[in-house]
């Protein structure tokens, strides 16, 4: 090809590159159109060159949560940007890029959905009363335990994640006669239930009380719950959405947390889980790091729940099951969003 041509075709495509590329108009989404009084607003910016296409890979998300009582906006994306923001009565405006964007703020029936410490969860399910957050810790692991001695026959999905899901559903049920006469063995019942509320009249939630998503643009949609919560939550969206982490130091552990472990060695299983007990609940005192889990099926035969030491599982031939801060492998402690 001519030397002159060929320069000519780099001047054309770069041209067109340039203008096809050229942001020559911005289009804002916002999320939620009206905001409770207190909100995370998410807006979108969708850029356009001047055949009026939209730009591809050229979208911006920018996230404010707003505090109605301060009456302050609160820049939560990771993207700094400049604004301006002011409030006149029922009214928010923000100025990005010099767009004026202004929403509604109402009085509305979905103040239970309110997560004020935005965790994920709604204010009203979380177990503020340390006495509810004890009960429940003992309530956790007294059913962990009791799976150790007897398989109640309603546990269904048995594997290490399936032993948490159980275990939280049937702690924070009410434990009365009706309930007993299902346990042909409890490890301890002279515990008393959490006074909040019980599963499964949960509020907001009902059954469907795992997290499955971080998504809070719509949390005052109505269809927030359904799209954002279920009745099951894979061993990924319980780490990912249901706990918090805590450490790697068994000092800072409580009875009632779960140790996570990376299994990459297994697709099926990418993640293994423990549940401490401690020693708060059992007779043999010198125990005071144990915990118990489902090892999972293997090879199509169903697994078994185990009990022992961390202390002897740092012990264990396969140092990626070492619960130690070096272990890459051990990912930490966590906790119960909903008791932290």
């Amino acid at each position: 090809m001519n030397k002159k041509i060929l320069i000519w075709l780099i001047i054309i495509i770069f041209s067109f590159l340039s203008i096809f590329f050229y942001n020559a108009k911005m289009e804002f989404i916002c999320l939620p159109k009206e905001i409770n009084k207190t909100s995370i607003i998410t807006i979108e910016i969708n850029h356009f060159n001047i055949f009026n296409i939209k730009i591809p890979f050229y979208k911006e998300i920018i996230k404010f949560f707003f505090d109605y009582e301060t009456k302050k906006l609160k820049l939560i994306s990771n993207k700094k940007i400049n604004y301006t923001y002011s409030i006149d009565s029922n009214k928010i405006k923000i100025m990005i890029y010099d767009n004026e964007i202004i929403l509604d703020i109402i009085e509305t029936k979905n103040d239970e959905l309110l997560d004020s410490d935005l965790d994920g969860f709604p204010d009203d399910l979380e177990l503020n009363d340390e006495v509810d957050k004890t009960n429940f810790r003992k309530w956790f692991c007294i059913l962990a335990l009791t799976q150790y001695y007897y398989k109640d026959p309603q546990w269904n999905d048995r594997d290490c994640a399936g032993l948490i899901r159980f275990c939280i559903r049937e702690a924070l049920k009410k434990h009365d006669n009706n309930w007993l006469k299902n346990k042909k063995l409890i490890y301890d019942i002279n515990v008393p239930d959490v006074m909040k509320y019980n599963y499964p009249n949960v509020p907001i939630l009902g059954t469907k009380i795992f997290r499955i998503t971080d998504n809070t643009s719509n949390i005052y949609d109505s269809t927030f719950i359904n799209t954002n919560f279920s009745e099951f939550a894979e061993a990924k969206y319980l780490i990912s959405y249901n706990f918090d982490y805590i450490s790697k130091d068994i000092r800072d552990v409580h009875p009632g947390d779960v140790l996570f472990f990376s299994n990459d060695v297994d697709i099926n299983w990418p993640y293994h889980s423990m549940i401490f007990i401690g020693d708060e609940f059992l007779s043999e005192k010198k125990m005071k790091d144990i915990v118990v889990y489902h090892t999972g099926s293997d090879s199509g035969k169903e697994g078994i729940i185990k009990k022992l030491c961390l202390s002897d599982l740092n012990k264990h031939p396969n140092k990626r099951w070492h619960p130690i801060k070096s272990n890459p492998f051990f990912l930490g402690f966590y906790r119960w969003k909903i008791i932290n």
